[in-house]
């Protein structure tokens, strides 16, 4: 009870998927997912394969094309994505403890601070003040990395969005430098002051970088010699980005001397 029109206009709802339009403009094979719309308006994720069929002048005469409903086998994906990032956070807890300690220790001495001299009667407004300048600021960092563990451990969203990759490696740094420090290896971060953003899933991506850089941190422990790291670093891990303005790409690397 459709037209042609209708129907690709209703699976097309969030745009024609990429290559799409020119596999039928160039009678080329084409697979791919989407995102497409049922007819009561709900959104459902979409499998398709296409294939030209060519006649005897070799003129394209018609399509085949196999498309599978793959709306529940996204939902399990993204709930094992889901579990994955809650497994990560739950790992790197003593690093999360710790970077929450540092803002409390310095909101403790700077509200020390006033109580001493409040007691002894001394009101010193200048004083005061920026006991309480620094005070906010370090809720402010903490409430910055409460929030960011809050979007880190939620579920992604099914469309791409903008990826700003220096802020996501700076993140997921961020996280885990602790548990670097803590096993004594050197984590080196080569990032540009500026690069353009990208498409993605920004939650996703910093997941893997976290989980690219536990790997390597677990790998440098595992090969370090018995006691090595007492009064020198067991090894490092180096995270790199460059953007190549020629082919309008950027490149992100994680390397270390795990072995």
């Amino acid at each position: 009870g459709q037209t042609t029109t209708d129907l690709f206009a209703r699976l097309y709802q969030l745009g024609r998927p990429e290559g799409l339009t020119d596999a039928l403009e160039n009678g080329l094979d084409w697979s791919g997912e989407y995102i497409g719309q049922r007819r009561d308006g709900d959104y459902f994720w979409l499998r398709d394969t296409m294939a030209p069929i060519f006649g005897d002048d070799e003129a394209l005469t018609h399509w085949i094309s196999i498309s599978e409903d793959i709306t529940d086998l996204k939902s399990v994906q993204s709930d094992l994505v889901h579990a994955s990032k809650l497994t990560t956070l739950g790992e790197m807890a003593a690093s999360l403890t710790h970077e929450l300690n540092q803002p409390l220790n310095v909101i403790r001495m700077a509200a020390d601070s006033c109580l001493i001299l409040a007691e002894d009667g001394d009101t010193n407004p200048e004083f005061m003040i920026e006991q309480f300048d620094t005070i906010s600021e370090q809720t402010q960092r903490m409430a910055e990395i409460i929030r960011h563990m809050r979007i880190f451990s939620r579920k992604d969203e099914d469309e791409t969005a903008e990826v700003r990759l220096i802020e996501v490696i700076e993140n997921g740094v961020r996280l885990i430098k602790d548990e670097f420090r803590l096993a004594n290896i050197d984590l080196r971060v080569d990032i540009p002051e500026r690069c353009p953003p990208v498409r993605g899933y920004p939650v996703r991506v910093e997941q893997i970088l976290v989980n690219l850089l536990t790997n390597a941190r677990d790998a440098i422990v595992a090969n370090a010699a018995p006691g090595q790291g007492a009064n020198e670093k067991i090894g490092w891990v180096e995270i790199a980005m460059a953007y190549l303005e020629d082919v309008n790409s950027v490149i992100v690397l994680v390397r270390d001397s795990g072995g």
